[in-house]
């Protein structure tokens, strides 16, 4: 090969790389976005459901990845919150006033599936909210909520 060849060669290769580079960069700025919305999100859930507020649980219900349609479903997930919004005043009731919440944990297992861990502060325990994450699309929904009492079982999850 000669000089103009190896010349041009290095040129679309370091072309290459860096429409590669650029692509990337611009694939990752909507993603690093995410975190603050996404942790906003879980903070307005934790402090409206953590007080027995049924707004919390509808925030989860505008959120999630899987909407309820049919009537079934929307009465299923009216009792469910329901259940939820009793179990939140009770563990109130036991524990004292709801403090306030804290992040413990954020992981990022790939650039479509986030989770993260909340802890809710009560005046005497601690309950452990996971929130997980899911984007198919452009858009991030709630795949999944989970949350413990962590005076029963200590280890977060």
């Amino acid at each position: 090969m000669n000089k103009i060849g190896i010349a041009l060669a290095c040129i679309a290769l370091l072309v290459g790389v860096s429409i590669c580079l650029t692509g990337a960069a611009h694939s990752d700025a909507g993603a690093d976005a995410a975190p603050d919305k996404l942790r906003q999100l879980c903070e307005n859930i934790l402090n409206q459901s953590s007080r027995g507020e049924k707004k919390g649980f509808d925030l989860v219900a505008e959120n999630m990845a899987y909407r309820a349609t049919s009537i079934l479903d929307k009465e299923l997930w009216n009792a469910n919150a329901h259940r939820q919004i009793g179990e939140m005043l009770d563990f109130q009731g036991k524990y004292g006033a709801f403090l306030g919440c804290e992040l413990a944990e954020e992981k990022n297992f790939t650039s479509t599936l986030r989770r993260y861990v909340y802890l809710a502060k009560y005046e005497q325990n601690v309950m452990c909210w996971t929130f997980t994450f899911y984007r198919p699309h452009d858009e991030w929904k709630i795949l999944g909520v989970r949350y413990k009492d962590l005076q029963s079982d200590p280890l977060p999850y």
